[in-house]
Formats: structure tokens, sequence, C-alpha cells
């Protein structure tokens, strides 16, 4: 149990040491102009009138473009000119903001289990995702899953947001079971530097039993915190760390999950590669597999 809890102790004051930055950071402000085809471009001032969009640098430089090949233009004041495309995700968990209405995000974990996200307002985004199905017996079986989450607070700097999970396995015997999670989480700073706070719980049921009812549906027995923290070290590269305590409700059991590693990202696609550990039992362990995910990100 000490050793568990001194890994875990250990994560947080690493996590919190880097957070300054991530609350602090200011810079002169700056306009960046998204367009159709992906690319972003960055300027001291952007000025616009009922047919182009005219891009100032710090230089004075001017760049003119169609106003209808501009998606948006928005105020930044961070140090880098492209920014992370999976704004809205750690490496596993969402992060307390949301997608804007009409992006959405082709993801996979590894390569087993794809997803797809789609923001429906600036506040509210829904995600589905399926794994490929594995074969035993000539049968296939695997895993159907669905998100939703909603933002209650929205500001440059902070991001709260609520959601929930629901999944079900499909195959020969999947029956009626169904399990899923709720959650609640708080983001800090922006997409180049930012912690990010949050509580799960869990719950779990059979939806095809003769009579539904209470004996049917279970919360779960426990909760797991999340503490997680990402920078951005360049135009392209980020670094990021998620970890979580579980703490049951009732008697021992009390464990930790690592991840550590870093984003690849361009103007729309981005690639994780992480280092997975954990604890239980008072023992720690390191799963030798790096996690690995993809995202590309459609309407941004």
């Amino acid at each position: 149990m000490r050793r568990v809890l001194a890994t875990c102790l250990l994560a947080v004051i690493v996590s919190l040491a880097l957070a300054p930055s991530a609350l602090a950071q200011e810079a002169k402000p700056r306009q960046r102009v998204l367009l159709r085809d992906g690319r972003t471009l960055t300027g001291a001032s952007a000025e616009m009138n009922d047919s182009t969009v005219v891009v100032v640098d710090e230089r004075g430089v001017r760049t003119t473009i169609p106003r209808d090949q501009v998606v948006s233009v928005t105020a930044f004041t961070g140090r880098f000119n492209n920014s992370d495309p999976n704004y809205a995700r750690l490496f596993i968990s969402p992060n307390g903001r949301t997608l804007g209405r009409g992006q959405g995000r082709l993801s996979t974990y590894y390569i087993f289990l794809p997803s797809i996200a789609y923001g429906v307002t600036d506040r509210i985004d829904v995600s589905a995702a399926a794994s490929i199905p594995f074969f035993e017996s000539n049968r296939p079986y695997g895993v159907l899953a669905a998100t939703v989450k909603a933002g209650v607070v929205q500001s440059e700097r902070t991001n709260v947001a609520v959601g929930a999970t629901f999944g079900l396995p499909y195959g020969e015997g999947a029956g009626g079971a169904f399990a899923g999670t709720f959650y609640g989480l708080a983001t800090f700073g922006t997409s180049e530097s930012a912690v990010t706070v949050g509580a799960y719980g869990g719950y779990a049921g059979d939806a095809f039993e003769d009579e539904f009812d209470g004996d049917n549906f279970q919360v779960g027995d426990g909760a797991a915190f999340l503490l997680g923290y990402e920078r951005q070290l360049s135009e392209s590269l980020k670094f990021m760390t998620e970890n979580y305590l579980a703490v049951p409700f009732t008697g021992d059991g009390v464990g930790t999950a690592h991840l550590v590693g870093l984003r690849f990202f361009g103007q729309r696609l981005s690639a994780d590669l992480a280092v997975v550990g954990f604890t239980g039992g008072g023992e720690i362990q390191t799963i030798p597999v790096p996690y690995l995910s993809f995202a590309y990100t459609l309407g941004r």
C-alpha cells in the first residue's frame, strides 16, 4: 500500500512541479487564421472585409486570402504557430475541452479500436467506437462503445466538462451485458501547456434479465482520479503524462496507472507514443508494449 501511494504521490509532485508554466504563461496576442485546406497562418493582425482576409505578420508583410477559403480567425497568445489538432484528449482520457461545432475526429487506439467523434455544438460532442472483430470458432466478437461529453465551463484558460460512456460486447454469448463510466474533468491552461484533473465512476448491468430492476444495474464500488499534464515542446511535438489513482470504497485494492510519452502532430494528423506502467498490491510493474494511437481531425 505504501509503495502504491508513494508512486502516485511522485506522479502528482512531478506534474504539479511542471504546472506553473501552464497556469502563468503569457505572450503578446496574435491572430491565427485557419484555412479550408488545413493550413494555418499567423500574424500580428488580421484585417477582414466581405471578400478577403489580410494577414499582417510581425515584419509588416501582408498575405491576402479569399474570404471563402477561411474557416476561422482567432486570437491567441501562444509561443508556437502550429497547435495540437487533437486538443480535446490526453492519451486515453478526454480532457475538459470539447470539439467545436462541426468538428470531427477519426482515431484509433493501437489498430484494434477505431472511433469517430463529432462536435454537435461548441459545448457538446459525441463519439462512437467499435473494436475490430476477433474470431473464435469462426464467430466474431468484440466491443461497441458510445460517449457524450458536455462543456460546463469554457474559457481560454479554464474548461470543465462532464460526460459518460456506454459500452457493450457483441458476438456469441454477449447477452445483454453492458458497462460504462461517468466522469467530471477540468483542464487549466491552453493547448500548449495545461493541467487536467478529474474523477471517474463506473457502472454495469444486464438489460436482458427476465425482469430489469435495481439488481441488474450496479454502480462500481470505487472511483478513479486523474491527473494529466501536457506541454508543447515545438511546432509538432508535445510531452504528455496521464496518471490514475483507483480507490475502492470498501476493502483493499488501491492501484495506480501511468502513461508518459509524446504526441507528434501536423495540421490535422497526430500520433501518440507512450510507455504504460501500473502498480497494484504494493508491486510496481511495467507493460513492455508501448501505447500507440492515431487521430485525424476534420473541419478544424
